[in-house]
Parts: C-alpha cells; sequence; structure tokens
C-alpha cells in the first residue's frame, strides 16, 4: 500500500512583520516588512510609521510606505488554506 503524498513543493511563499517600540510614553516608533514570492513574481513592502501621543484620546500618527511588483494576485481558499484558487 502507498503513502500518498500529502506535501508539495509550495509556488508562492510570503513573510512579513511589523515591530513597533514605545521609546518614551509619548513617542512610539513602528517598521513593516513584507514579501511575495509567487512563480516568477516578486513584490516588496517596506513602512514605517512615528506616533506621537499628547493623551490617551489625542495624538498624531505619521506613516511612509513603499512597494515595489505588481502587489498581490487575488486568492481565494474553501478549505481553510489547504488549497488556493483564484478569484
Amino acid at each position: 500500500m502507498n503513502t500518498p503524498r500529502v506535501w508539495k513543493e509550495p509556488d508562492t511563499l510570503v513573510t512579513g512583520g511589523r515591530l513597533h517600540y514605545w521609546l518614551t510614553d509619548q513617542l512610539k516608533v513602528g517598521v513593516t516588512a513584507g514579501r511575495t514570492e509567487e512563480e516568477d513574481v516578486e513584490s516588496r513592502l517596506e513602512g514605517f510609521d512615528l506616533t506621537l501621543r499628547k493623551s490617551a484620546a489625542a495624538w498624531l500618527k505619521l506613516e511612509y510606505g513603499h512597494s515595489t511588483g505588481p502587489g498581490v494576485l487575488t486568492s481565494t481558499s474553501n478549505d481553510g488554506g489547504y488549497s488556493f484558487g483564484r478569484g
């Protein structure tokens, strides 16, 4: 009896993350980065943000972002992420 092969080499890889840190009670800095590799297409996203807080109800948030590549293609999954189809 042969065991069916469940895992196959993925043709899409998405990596990324977000970090933020309060330097003081009034100043928070954050960075965001992401990368998508799908077949022969690569996309990247980088971002930076700064939050200046006067009080719990008043703050100013500045953000900058830059991306390269064609962007994110739409994918859908009807089985919880085991397989995807183009939407």
